[in-house]
């Protein structure tokens, strides 16, 4: 962390306290009511647990699902443990199931039930594919937002149905190609769908140096792939390499200093806009 960085947070903890000190809840909650998620979640870690489950129950439900996320386990599972069932499932709706996984060893059972009734099947099949996985893994860190695509159709078929998408998963620097049976054959950067000829069928563009990531590999080795071969993102299969998610720069917590492009991200260094949604050609 910046020496600037450190100044803001302690500046920020000081005036949080001042308000906490002088029991004005009312301003707390409106100072942290400025600031981003990962902020409100650390100054949260920095007070005490009485003060921190008072502007806790104040804090709205969209912006509770936010911070849950950055969270120490141990905070997670205090705060959590303050709130009812309903609160719980407003907190985590529209929670990424990759984030969701990540905080149901907090969770009440009757809470996770529950949740688990609000997603629809496909989403719960993956949590529970996810939490299959150790939360250490490639499998644990994966989510399902891949763009997928077959090797039979062109060129103009695929930029087409992007553009039907009207945006992309964050960091979408390539689509994955796929059989019928979702076994994994390749992938293509976006970069070579802008460059090429709109006739030219996708099987004869298949980049067959990106291999996939074996779910079970351990995260540190999936951080090390991340930065030895420079990427943006890379698909993660199952034992029968069956395209299962993938994985992106931001899930392995590697910095990085490219620059956004817009969402067809015109070459393999760059990044595109956000959609939670996942796509199949």
């Amino acid at each position: 962390m910046s020496e600037v960085q450190q100044t803001s947070f302690k500046d920020c903890l000081q005036r949080l306290m001042s308000a906490l000190e002088a029991s004005l809840y009312e301003e707390a909650t409106t100072q942290l009511s400025t600031l981003h998620s990962a902020e409100i979640a650390r100054l949260l870690e920095a007070i005490p647990p009485k003060d921190r489950t008072k502007l806790w129950l104040d804090i709205d439900a969209g912006t509770q699902g936010d911070i849950l996320k950055d969270l120490s386990a141990d905070v997670q599972s205090q705060l959590l443990g303050k709130m009812d069932i309903n609160a719980i499932v407003s907190a985590t709706e529209g929670m990424d199931t990759d984030d969701l996984a990540d905080i149901v060893p907090s969770l009440p059972e009757s809470a996770l039930h529950n949740l688990l009734l609000t997603l629809d099947h496909r989403h719960r099949n993956h949590l529970k594919k996810v939490l299959s996985y150790p939360q250490n893994s490639a499998g644990g860190l994966m989510n399902i937002d891949t763009i997928t695509v077959r090797d039979d159709v062109s060129v103009r078929t695929v930029i087409r149905y992007l553009r039907l998408l009207k945006a992309m998963p964050a960091d979408t620097d390539q689509v994955f190609v796929v059989d019928r049976e979702f076994k994994y054959l390749g992938s293509i950067y976006i970069s070579m769908l802008l460059t090429n000829e709109a006739d030219q069928k996708i099987k004869s563009l298949i980049n067959n140096n990106i291999n996939p990531i074996p779910a079970a590999t351990p995260d540190n080795e999936v951080a090390s792939l991340f930065e030895q071969r420079n990427l943006i993102s890379a698909p993660v299969v199952d034992e029968e390499n069956q395209l299962i998610g993938r994985i992106t720069i931001d899930d392995v917590g590697i910095g990085t200093t490219l620059a956004a492009c817009g969402p067809l991200a015109p070459s393999s260094n760059s990044n595109s806009t956000s959609c939670p949604s996942s796509n199949d050609l």
